[in-house]
């Protein structure tokens, strides 16, 4: 076990905003693929992996580049969905609905998990906030 000096607790790694950009969208093709191996669309593995991926990015993220963390959630989402609508259209919309409808049904479809790892991602660095002051 680790030893804290003044009851502070170990310090995580941290890394760069860039860095932290690709390891989310890393993590989230592989939810997407793993989810896909899983069963026949995308569910509820993509959304724990969305949820664990935004906790990750809050605790990983330099103190510096919060902002980064802060709107990386939404956008890393939207930019997978996006390319497996544009890769698959018919995983997210059943239909003729093209690459944008099928982004929108899927960005709709996650909708719980979108704003649920939005808040844990910015809870985390709230708290990573009050304890580094």
């Amino acid at each position: 076990m680790s030893q804290t000096h003044a009851g502070r607790t170990p310090a995580l790694p941290q890394e760069a905003a860039p860095s932290l950009v690709v390891l989310a969208l890393a993590l989230l093709l592989t939810a997407v693929a793993a989810d896909g191996l899983l069963s026949p669309g995308l569910g509820r593995v993509l959304d724990v992996g969305f949820l664990l991926t935004c906790l990750a990015v809050g605790l990983l993220v330099r103190h510096g580049d919060f902002f980064v963390a802060g709107v990386l959630p939404p956008l890393a989402l939207t930019g997978v969905l996006t390319l497996v609508a544009l890769t698959s259209p018919g995983v997210l919309a059943g239909g003729d609905t093209g690459w944008l409808g099928s982004t929108f049904a899927g960005l709709a479809h996650h909708s719980t998990a979108l704003v649920l790892g939005w808040v844990t991602a910015l809870v985390t660095l709230l708290m990573r906030d009050q304890l580094d002051s």
